[in-house]
């Protein structure tokens, strides 16, 4: 539900709730502008958690029939390789999508508008969500795809 403008002045309102969000959206608009614009950025965001899954597919798969204790090996460093993706690819979007304002010198534009500190927060963490399901997304992706081929399934047995 949108707010009805200002009749006299032709403005929304600037404060409450729904301002509040209008300007995090406003902030994770610019941003997936950005991102939309530069395929660049997409395909590197996909293709470094991509490349480190596969290459600890395969140093799982070789270590299997070593021993009896890394029985279970493969579940866990494939595991642990994703989530540790996970906490690393966050905290990349907070700081990249910071560095992007520092770069550009929009930082200060930013804190002249009406954006309050917390909004921008609420900005930078909805954007390293974003940025986390893309690439950690396409991972996955990837993953269930080499999973269907009938070769990983045998190696991994």
């Amino acid at each position: 539900m949108r707010p009805e403008p200002n009749e006299e002045i032709g403005l929304y309102p600037q404060q409450g709730a729904m301002a509040s969000a209008r300007r995090v959206r406003a902030l994770i608009r610019r941003h997936a502008y950005l991102l939309l614009k530069s395929w660049p950025r997409l395909v590197s965001m996909a293709y470094y958690p991509t490349v480190t899954m596969v290459l600890w597919a395969f140093l799982t798969i070789y270590l299997k029939p070593t021993t009896n204790f890394l029985k279970d090996a493969p579940g866990f460093f494939i595991g642990a390789v994703l989530l540790w993706d996970v906490l690393f690819r966050g905290q990349l979007g907070v700081s990249l999508t910071f560095i992007e304002e520092i770069y550009s010198r929009n930082l200060g534009n930013l804190f002249v508008s009406p954006l309050r500190f917390a909004e921008f927060v609420a900005g930078q963490l909805t954007l390293s969500v974003l940025r986390t399901l893309i690439g950690v997304g396409g991972a996955c992706l990837f993953a269930w795809l080499l999973s269907a081929i009938r070769y990983f399934r045998w190696a991994c047995r």
